[in-house]
């Protein structure tokens, strides 16, 4: 049997796409996966190791027996070079403890948590069989929307228990929802990896540095982007990302990097789900617009709710929808995602895409990380504020205000940002800067836009002067620590 060549993790037939890591497959042989330290041996003393069937980026994920109970399990081990590493243990111990606490048929079940005969932590976890979403998806689409509305039912009523513990997913994507046969049921859903769970109870509050941002950029809240305070809408908005994708066969969003995918969750509104596929109903599209709003107010209130609002629209689809032309199943894995990895606070993002840390206010060298989280939704109508102060401007000359060119202008930066044309975007920028001197935001997105750029100078100049024009910004306090790192 081969193996896929990045991940390691076993491959039956002759998929397109790793099942594990998402990554295209690059068949090799089963012999590094056999020279695996832990298969065919006891671990812990308690289980029999019997397969690889996957490795992330905190540790490798077997088949395994519990001996005791003569039971197949999955068992998840961490890798032994992070095992010395606090802050990695508290990762994977609350992994452990934020699963343990939940008591659902659609939540993965913890059976057993510890350490190994030689200091490796390890969990134990009921083994569940089917396939990821991902890959339902990619095999099957279009998926019937009766289909679609019974998977994504079971989703967020896991989601709803989770929540009621006060325990946030935070990175919910297809790869963490399993689909497989259970009784007469052909598709069960069990929920997955809690790994980076927010347990909202204090007891894991200062796990995570001020300012990390963690989960996986095609899926992530607007606030979620911003490093904010996370509360269950963020996973409402990840789970309308998946019921996008599985009704249109697309994500909401393109883009090639991870901050691109950042940048226009931020600001960008995606075209409605009927607009993409005529036949899909009103009211699921209506439910999917919904729980993309920006602001999370606007979102279903609570996965619960949601889940009653998804039931109510599958009485709504047209009894005869018209056909449409629909993309081939490969179009959906537009952007493969990879497993999750530990990385160093200052370590710059990874060109591929997957899950994404950053860390705020760090060196100028992972400073652009830090400016998409702090990127604000434009609002629908820029308000004017009162004149600046002499010199407010120091990278851009001031000039006759004209309102029809700001608008232009700041709308052309905009899309040259989501594109990634730094260049462009600093341009157009400027001349929304000069040409409406009084709008406050151009100042500060010319200030991130050098620091990405890595001019710390004109990057710093620029943030001060947004930060001390008037009205103040909301945002000063956040910015000033921008500042204070780049004058380091």
């Amino acid at each position: 049997m081969a193996a896929c060549a990045n991940c390691g993790a076993s491959l039956e037939g002759t998929p397109r796409f790793c099942p594990v890591c998402g990554t295209e497959v690059r068949p090799r042989s089963d012999t590094a996966a056999s020279a695996d330290p832990y298969v065919g041996n006891l671990f812990a003393g308690k289980f029999r190791v019997e397969k690889l069937l996957g490795e992330g980026g905190m540790g490798r994920v077997y088949r395994a027996t519990q001996l005791s109970l003569d039971k197949v399990i999955c068992l998840k081990v961490l890798r032994r070079e992070l095992a010395t590493d606090p802050e990695t243990q508290a990762r994977f111990q609350r992994e452990a403890k934020a699963a343990s606490r939940l008591n659902h048929p659609h939540s993965i079940q913890i059976i057993d948590f510890g350490a190994g005969d030689n200091g490796e932590l390890y969990i134990a976890m009921e083994l569940v069989s089917g396939q990821d979403l991902q890959q339902v998806m990619q095999d099957q689409f279009p998926l019937p929307e009766a289909r679609i509305v019974h998977i994504m039912a079971q989703v967020l009523d896991a989601l709803s228990e989770a929540h009621a513990q006060k325990i946030i997913h935070r990175d919910l994507k297809p790869e963490n929802i399993m689909v497989g046969r259970f009784r007469n049921d052909p598709d069960f859903v069990k929920v997955l990896d809690f790994g980076i769970a927010q347990i909202q109870d204090g007891s894991a509050a200062r796990l995570t540095r001020a300012g990390l941002v963690c989960g996986t950029p095609e899926y992530m809240s607007p606030e979620q982007a911003r490093g904010e305070e996370l509360d269950a809408r963020s996973d409402i908005y990840s789970a309308g990302v998946i019921l996008y994708q599985m009704v249109t066969g697309r994500l909401p969003f393109q883009a090639d990097t991870p901050m691109g995918f950042v940048s226009k969750h931020l600001v960008e509104v995606p075209a409605p789900p009927a607009q993409v596929r005529p036949d899909v109903s009103p009211a699921l599209s209506s439910l999917i617009v919904r729980a993309l709003a920006k602001d999370r107010g606007e979102r279903p209130p609570s996965a619960l709710a949601m889940r009653d609002l998804l039931l109510a629209s599958a009485g709504s689809a047209p009894a005869a929808a018209p056909k449409v032309p629909i993309a081939p199943p490969a179009a959906v894995r537009t952007a493969p995602t990879q497993p999750k990895a530990v990385a160093a606070p200052a370590a710059p993002p990874r060109a591929g895409l997957g899950v994404w840390l950053a860390v705020g206010t760090v060196a100028v060298a992972a400073a652009g990380i830090t400016a998409w989280r702090l990127w604000p939704s434009p609002p629908a109508e820029t308000p004017t504020h009162a004149p600046r102060v002499q010199g407010s401007t120091p990278a851009v000359p001031p000039a006759t205000p004209g309102r029809v060119d700001y608008e232009r202008y700041f709308a052309e930066g905009n899309q040259d940002l989501q594109a990634q044309k730094l260049d462009e975007a600093l341009q157009a920028f400027e001349r929304a800067a000069r040409a409406d001197p009084a709008q406050q935001e151009p100042l500060k997105r010319i200030g991130l836009i050098y620091q990405m750029k890595g001019d710390a100078k004109k990057a710093a100049a620029n943030l001060k002067a947004y930060v001390d024009s008037v009205p103040t910004p909301p945002d000063a306090d956040k910015i000033q620590k921008i500042i204070a790192a780049l004058e380091k």
